[in-house]
């Protein structure tokens, strides 16, 4: 099937409860393969103000759908989870919530402004991509994960936390202990020992 109708789409909408839309997507509720005709069914998405581009990437918002900036971040750039100053202050880990939405990636890093909030991505090893949940709708570090990356982004001079006001009562100490055992950079391991006091 390669016609796709405006009544079609708003219906597929409301059976799947889509927030987001991409290509891939598209393709899959409207049964249309074609690149070229994806493209027009998403220019006259556009001009009906029923989708709205996010940046510059090829992905879209649909209007009149209630989502949260996690969520936003989470769909835009993957594979990424909500981290440092976002996860932190989520956590109460951090009193203070920051203006940027902040996740990690294994991405290059990224940064854009959607409805004049900055969305950062910062990227991390392979090796260091884990220690996230899925919270609701969206992936989020753990409290003690936010705290490992951030020490590590803090020793790597890409932050500047002030871990003295850190309150750490909804970090799990037993689990912190178990997850620094894995970590193979010992300065890491010591800085994260002096800010948790473990």
């Amino acid at each position: 099937m390669e016609s796709y109708t405006i009544a079609q789409f708003i219906g597929h909408t409301k059976r799947f409860k889509l927030k987001f839309l991409d290509y891939t997507t598209l393709s899959s509720i409207s049964g249309v393969t074609n690149k070229n005709t994806l493209y027009k069914i998403i220019q006259r998405l556009i001009k009906s103000k029923l989708v709205r581009r996010i940046g510059t990437s090829s992905k879209y918002v649909i209007h009149h759908r209630d989502y949260t900036e996690f969520e936003l971040a989470n769909f835009v750039y993957s594979p990424s989870y909500i981290a440092l100053e976002s996860a932190l202050s989520h956590h109460g880990i951090l009193s203070q919530f920051s203006y940027s939405i902040v996740s990690i990636t294994t991405n290059k890093s990224k940064r854009f402004i959607f409805n004049d909030k900055e969305y950062m991505y910062s990227h991390i090893s392979p090796k260091l991509f884990w220690g996230y949940e899925k919270r609701g709708t969206f992936l989020i570090s753990t409290p003690e994960k936010s705290l490992i990356d951030s020490v590590y982004f803090n020793l790597k001079g890409y932050t500047s936390f002030d871990f003295g006001e850190f309150d750490l009562s909804s970090v799990n100490m037993e689990r912190l202990k178990n997850q620094i055992l894995e970590l193979s950079n010992p300065q890491l391991v010591k800085k994260i020992q002096e800010v948790a006091i473990c």
